[in-house]
């Protein structure tokens, strides 16, 4: 019987995103937001470094960002 290949492992599709949604929670100083989507759902995320203005941003600010989604099919023996 020959062994069969290893399934694919990494990143198996992405797609940017761009969505507005509301910032419920901010904490400046770790950078960590937390934003709620139109449907309802949050998303918590350390923002970036490169994300200059984010001591302008209030919880309440409606938001729109640009982001990738991945799909990732990690191996496992």
């Amino acid at each position: 019987m020959a062994a069969s290949a290893p399934e694919p492992s990494g990143t198996l599709g992405e797609n940017m995103v761009t969505a507005t949604a509301t910032v419920k929670k901010l904490d400046l100083k770790t950078r960590m937001v937390t934003l709620q989507r139109a449907d309802g759902s949050m998303i918590t995320f350390r923002a970036h470094e490169n994300v200059r203005n984010l001591p302008q941003v209030r919880v309440g600010d409606e938001v729109t960002a640009t982001y990738y989604e991945g799909w990732v099919k990690k191996y496992e023996p």
